[in-house]
Order: structure tokens, then sequence, then C-alpha cells
């Protein structure tokens, strides 16, 4: 009977070990990494692998792969005469991952620095107990004989040298322990970064095949990792405002996937496959009256007054809902009227009700996508990108675009003149908006952003400030008065733009001022002089462009009369 129970709790352990560490038939294949599509979001793994299968049915295992793959995105196929039977994507918990050489150095690292401050720490102790041994046995006192000077000084000296001797040695020993705390704590720092994702569950893909004969095959097996992406990233170059624009196109591809993508094809691409393809359904949109809920006080048992809400009147499509009793008032025997309490008695007491709210959510969180067709972007060379989520850059196109210059100045805002470059045909180089580094005459401006959502069919770019420009707004005094008019008052202001062009070539400038916009018709705005500006009546916009010869000044006046009553103070002037 015993015997019989030990057998059988033998095959129980030996099926729990065979199911927990993974014993199974099928045959682990290599596979490399053959190309990389990455999109904005997410990227298409495909890696291929060549294998020699039996005749009949055989089950071929991909090991070591990312453990963040769209199970649903996994595709096998092949070349050869076999027929894929079926496919499966699992994670593996136990497969140990090996380490990295760096991981291992690093270690190594970490053992010696340990040791090395263990030594320093006995040694400190010896140090410690020599230093408590000889103080505790400086007396050289002598009940018999006293102490001759020729001794004294001999004690003395010992004790100032060999006390001297361990302070210094303790002292050295501490710096050493400090230098060697702080190389431990930044080697564990770039071990922890290292092994972050280290120790995580692996894919596996489990592929099984039917073959009639023996024969070579051909896998090639793709999947969708969402753990990586690209983003663009510009420089954008001028020599001089004669010279074209030069426009380098890159990317900052990341990834954490799990796997590392060493020397592979890259592919980007401007498509989103986490993006749903779906049409999104439209709902009835309800209209219904608004019911407020009228809240009346009663008074409880205990003389506390309490409050019961009810619904006046029905709705058609809203149940009539029962008396709800509310938080306690106190000191109050009116009818209270709450428009939550009624949203929640309209909508939250009909059990068809709650359904439909149910669809209407659901309908007003889906937003349509409006997606363009992609454009793939195929990198020549390969490339090296690791799993560990820095930011690697991939050179992508390069442009030399034709550029209209000039320079624009608000000086209200901004007294310096600001260089644009006026690009056309730019819709035919697959842009996206994103960062950019702005050079001009081979100095680097600064960053921008290139936003292209609503970029007409001319992109203008900002090449920065040019201080060789000198603008200068002011207010003529002498032209600004008050003046009483009857009942109102008018306000006379003049403005004087100035512009100098230092540069040794001639500029062409668009300056922009504003006259301000009544909206009290009891306010009324009359323009004096403009220097025959371009006028926006409805922004009251001013833009002058002109030309500026070199070493050149140009100005340009700006008069308007406010009139307003007397009693009234107008804001905004």
């Amino acid at each position: 009977m015993y015997r019989i129970k030990l057998v059988l709790c033998t095959a129980v352990l030996m099926s729990l070990n065979a199911i927990s560490f993974g014993i199974n038939d099928n045959k682990i294949t290599p596979s490399e990494i053959k190309s990389v599509k990455i999109y904005t979001t997410g990227a298409v793994v495909t890696r291929t692998a060549k294998i020699v299968v039996e005749s009949g049915t055989s089950s071929l295992e991909f090991d070591n792969l990312s453990s963040s793959i769209d199970k649903q995105s996994v595709t096998v196929t092949g070349t050869g005469e076999v027929t894929i039977l079926s496919v499966q994507y699992n994670l593996n918990y136990l497969n140990e991952e090996a380490k990295p050489r760096t991981v291992l150095v690093l270690e190594d690292s970490i053992k010696f620095t340990t040791h090395e401050l263990a030594k320093l720490d006995n040694l400190e102790s010896v140090y410690n107990e020599e230093l408590s041994m000889i103080l505790s046995n400086k007396s050289i006192r002598n009940e018999r004989e006293g102490v001759s000077a020729e001794n004294l000084k001999e004690v003395a000296d010992f004790y100032r040298s060999r006390l001297s001797d361990i302070k210094a040695k303790l002292l050295d020993i501490k710096d050493e322990q400090t230098r060697l705390k702080k190389d431990k704590k930044r080697i564990n720092a770039q071990l922890k970064e290292l092994n972050m994702n280290r120790n995580m569950p692996t894919g596996t893909v489990v592929v099984a095949l039917s073959a009639p004969a023996k024969t070579s095959v051909v896998l090639e097996i793709s999947y969708l990792v969402t753990s990586a992406g690209w983003s663009p990233l510009y420089d954008i170059r001028a020599k001089d405002i004669s010279s074209p624009i030069q426009l380098n196109y890159k990317a900052n591809v990341h990834q954490s996937s799990g796997e590392d993508w060493k020397n592979v094809k890259l592919t980007l691409s401007t498509g989103n496959p986490t993006v749903s393809g779906l049409m999104p359904q439209m709902y009835p949109w309800h209209l219904s009256f608004y019911v407020p809920v009228v809240m009346k006080a009663t008074e409880s048992n205990d003389g506390s007054v309490r409050s019961v809400a009810s619904i006046a009147g029905t709705v058609a499509g809203v149940h009539q809902a029962d008396d709800i009793e509310t938080d306690h008032l106190t000191n109050s025997t009116d009818y209270l009227t709450d428009s939550r309490n009624s949203q929640r008695a309209a909508y939250g007491f009909s059990k068809a009700n709650k359904e439909e709210d149910k669809k209407k959510s659901l309908s007003e969180v889906i937003v349509a996508n409006n997606n363009q067709l992609s454009v793939d972007f195929d990198i020549a060379i390969p490339y090296s990108v690791p799993s560990d989520g820095k930011i690697y850059l991939v050179d992508v196109q390069h442009y030399d675009m034709k550029a209209d210059y000039s320079y624009h100045a608000i000086p209200k805002l901004d007294k310096d003149a600001f260089l644009i470059a006026k690009i056309t045909g730019w819709e035919a180089m697959n842009l996206l908006s994103g960062n950019a580094n702005i050079f001009f005459e081979n100095s680097f401006i600064g960053s921008s952003y290139l936003s292209l959502q609503n970029a007409s069919d001319t992109l203008d770019i900002s090449l920065g400030r040019d201080k060789k420009i000198s603008i200068n707004r002011e207010k003529l005094k002498d032209f600004s008065k008050n003046q009483s008019l009857g009942s109102n008052t008018v306000k006379t202001l003049t403005y004087e733009t100035t512009v100098r062009n230092n540069k040794t070539e001639p500029i062409t400038i668009i300056l922009d001022d504003q006259m301000p916009i009544a909206d009290n018709k009891d306010i009324t705005v009359k323009m004096l002089e403009n220097s025959n500006a371009e006028y926006n009546d409805k922004t009251g916009t001013l833009s002058w462009k002109m030309t500026v010869a070199p070493s050149a000044t140009e100005k340009k006046k700006l008069s308007f009369t406010v009139k307003y009553p007397k009693d009234q103070n107008v804001s905004g002037l």
C-alpha cells in the first residue's frame, strides 16, 4: 500500500517538473532578425530561419523573443514543400537570460570594491585596537622610583610618533573608504539600469509543420512589438539669405522590446498600426426637456430636518423616480431646486435609460481618425538599436529647398527683426511635425518646432533674430494729446517706428502694428495716418512691407483718435 502511494507521488512530482521546466518535444530553432519596420508607435520585426524538417509533423520553437509582442500580429510564412498547421505565441518565465559582458564586468568590479572595503574595515579595526591599547597603558609612574627626564622624553617621543602615525593611517583609510563607496554606488546605479529589462519573461513562437518528406525550409516570422517607435527631427541650415535651405530629415528611434536589433535593415513608416481601422458607428441623438428636482424638507422622528427629493411631472423617455432621501438640512423648511440631483433622478433611476446612456457615452468616446496613406522610408545603411529605451539617431533624407527670405518684426511686442524663410513645394517631402535645430551662417540659432498641421502651401520657417537690424517704436508726445469735445473725451495717439539696416546688403522687411477695436458703440476709433499700410479693419492689424538699403533708415507713422464719454474709463487703452 505504501509502495503504491510512493509510486503515485513520484509520478505526480515528475509531471509537475515536466510542466514547470517546459519539457516538450518542440525543436528549438535559431532565428535572426532580418528587418524592422518602425512606426511612430510600434514596430514590426521580421525574423528568418533556415531549417531542415523531417517527414511528417514537427513542432519548431523560436525562443528568446520579445515579451511585448501583440499575439494577434504573429504571422509565419515559408518556402518549401511544407504546410503550416498552427502558430502559437507564449511567454516563458523560466528562461534565464545570459548576462551581457558589460554586466559581468560591472559585477566583477562590485566584488573587487566590496573586497577592498572589507580589507580597509579590518585595517581600521586593527589601528583602533592599537590606539586603545596605547592609550590604556599611557601611565609610566613607578611607586618606588621616580621617572627620569630621559625616560619621560623617550616615552613622550614614542607616544607622539606612534599616535601621529596611527591617526594619519586612519585618516587615509577614511578617504579610501569614501572613494570606494562612491565608486560602488556609481557601479550599482549603472548595473540597475542595465538589469532593468533583464530577467523579464521572453516570448516564444511555436510553429507546427507538416512535410511529405524531409526537406529544407526557409521560415519568415513577423510580429508587432508596441514598445518601440520614432519621431522626426530636423536640422535646418541656411548659409545666407541668397542660398537655398538645407533640410536634414532625421529620426529619433527608440525601443525597449527586450531584443536587440543588430545590423538590421530599417524602414521608417509614418503610419500607426495601433490605431483602429474600424469606422465608428453613429447612434441616435436624443433631446428632452430639463426637469428640475424639487426638494422639500420634512422632520424626522428625532427632530432633525431631512430633505426628500422628487420629480415634478414626467418627460417622454424618463420614468418618474420614487422619493429619494438626500443629505440632512439644517433650519430650513423651504423648497429647494438642485440641478445635480435632478440629473441623477432623471437619468439614474431608469433601467432603460441606463442602457441608453451607456450607448451614448460609447459613441461620444470614439474618435474618428482620418488617416492618410502612410509613407515608408527605406534606410539603406544597416543600423543597430539596442533594447535600452534610449534615443538613437537615424538619417532619413536630405533636401535642398529654394526659399524666399524676408524679415518680419512686431516692434510693439519685440524690437528684434526675425528672418523668415518661405518655402513652397514642401508637401512632396513627406514631412511630419517635429522638433528642429536651426543653423544660420554656420552658427546654431536655437531649437524650434516645425508645425505642419495647419500649414498652407507656403511653409514659414523662422531662422531667428538678426541683431544687425535696429528697430525702435516710440510714442510721439508732441502728437499725442487728450481733448474734451462736448460730453466726450478725444484721445490722440501717435507712434513712429524706425528701421535701420546695418547690414551690407539690402533687406526686405515686413512690419506689423495694430489699432484698437471698439467693443462698445459709445467708443469710436478713427484713423488719422498710417503711412500707406495695409489695414485689416476686422482685426485692427496694419502691415508695411518695405525694402531698406544698406546703412539706410526708414520710418513709418501710425496716428489715430479714440473718442468716448467723459464719465467713462476705457480699459485696454
